[in-house]
């Protein structure tokens, strides 16, 4: 969305006489418009939700900022949901045309622009380019039409719309808002009560953690993870961390202030490896060229754990299903809330785990906290939302997964 705003008021009399002073039969619509190259699913339902919600006090003034504050980007805040039956497509925009034919919308071409009319009834429209311009318009307005209709569908008169819509703001006013004022309170409790994490550049990102850390640099790893976490360090310590793709940059907040993208050495990034011992990749990833010790190490990782990346209990490290074919490599990247791209192929959960001497840096998956620091942990990362709270020191993170198509050697 990149424009909302109250449009119009449109008033509607659902008799034929216009003497009607009857209060049941007049109905007043606020008319708001929303602009934007695509929407979210029930994307506009929600703002109007809210916005219906705190117009009539039920929702604090500053709820809207709150649920959109950065700070508090992590935290997942149930929003109000209004009826469908009153939204519609107005219309589709295409930028490029209108900017090329200077200010007229698709399909109002081939139709009289706004002009002067001369002597001769000849339109003095500057056409620039050489269209030959109707001499009539639409009788109606496309847009009112869609309106006029709809109101005669939705009006409140109708019984069933007027039941509908007056379940909607009991269970609104009763039950919703209430319920989103309680969590929204229990929220800035836990933040006022518990310690906080901050951030290397001094501002408090507005969460909580929920444990004691007593990690420093002198605590040995476990076994297992020995070899992935020295190779890892040493591709910082000589500075050959590949740049992480544009993708993949959305969706990372945390960009550390020690990147130096003049030569080409980051310490703050993702890279992707490929299986290619056991799974067909046509064109695996240049890292896999970089680093093939890391290549095989990550893998020979996940081979070890206890369980496959499908979640279920399986020590039989020989079936090929239970090892992923990608891996997502990150070093000190914080994630915002996101769904993975695509689907996976024969695994339906994603493995993440944890690596360093970090602080805090738990995966959220819907608002469960998770610690992964060395406890690999599977999660649906196709379907579920799911993001990292922040950390202070060295965080490395390995996720396993098998994207769509990908297929065994």
């Amino acid at each position: 969305v990149d424009r909302a705003r109250f449009r119009e008021f449109v008033y509607r009399n659902d008799t034929d006489n216009e003497h009607d002073t009857d209060n049941d039969n007049h109905q007043l619509f606020l008319v708001y418009e929303f602009r934007g190259d695509q929407f979210l699913s029930q994307q506009v339902r929600r703002i109007v939700g809210t916005a219906v919600a705190m117009a009539n006090g039920w929702l604090p003034e500053d709820f809207m900022e709150t649920v959109t504050d950065e700070r508090r980007n992590l935290v997942l805040v149930e929003t109000p949901c209004a009826p469908a039956a009153y939204l519609y497509q107005a219309a589709p925009r295409f930028h490029y045309a209108e900017l090329y034919h200077r200010g007229v919308e698709l399909f109002d071409i081939g139709t009289t622009p706004q002009g002067d009319i001369d002597e001769h009834g000849t339109n003095t429209h500057n056409n620039t380019h050489g269209k030959n311009w109707a001499t009539t318009r639409l009788t109606e307005d496309p847009v009112d039409w869609i309106q006029q209709r709809l109101l005669e569908v939705c009006t409140i008169a109708n019984v069933n719309v007027k039941h509908q819509h007056n379940n909607w703001i009991d269970e609104l006013r009763n039950v919703v808002a209430p319920r989103i004022r309680a969590a929204v309170v229990q929220q800035h409790q836990r933040m006022d009560s518990e310690p906080h994490i901050t951030t290397r550049d001094g501002n408090n990102d507005g969460l909580v953690v929920t444990q004691t850390y007593t990690n420093d640099d002198t605590t040995p790893p476990p076994q297992e993870y020995a070899l992935v976490l020295k190779l890892l360090r040493d591709i910082l310590r000589n500075g050959d961390w590949p740049e992480t793709s544009p993708a993949r940059s959305k969706v990372i907040s945390r960009i550390d202030v020690d990147s130096d993208p003049s030569t080409d050495t980051y310490t703050t990034g993702s890279f992707t490896l490929v299986n290619e011992r056991m799974f067909h990749v046509p064109y695996p990833p240049r890292a896999n060229a970089l680093f093939p010790k890391l290549a095989a190490a990550v893998f020979d990782l996940q081979a070890g754990f206890p369980f496959g990346t499908n979640g279920s209990s399986n020590n039989n490290n020989s079936n090929n299903q239970q090892i992923s074919s990608h891996c997502a490599v990150n070093a000190n990247a914080q994630f915002t809330p996101h769904v993975d791209s695509g689907r996976g192929a024969g695994q339906s959960l994603s493995t993440i785990v944890g690596l360093g001497t970090y602080q805090a840096g738990e995966i959220v998956v819907e608002g469960h906290v998770q610690d992964v620091r060395y406890k690999p942990y599977p999660f649906d990362g196709w379907k579920l939302r799911h993001w990292t709270r922040p950390f202070e020191g060295e965080r490395f993170s390995l996720v396993w997964f098998t994207p769509e198509g990908t297929g065994l050697s």
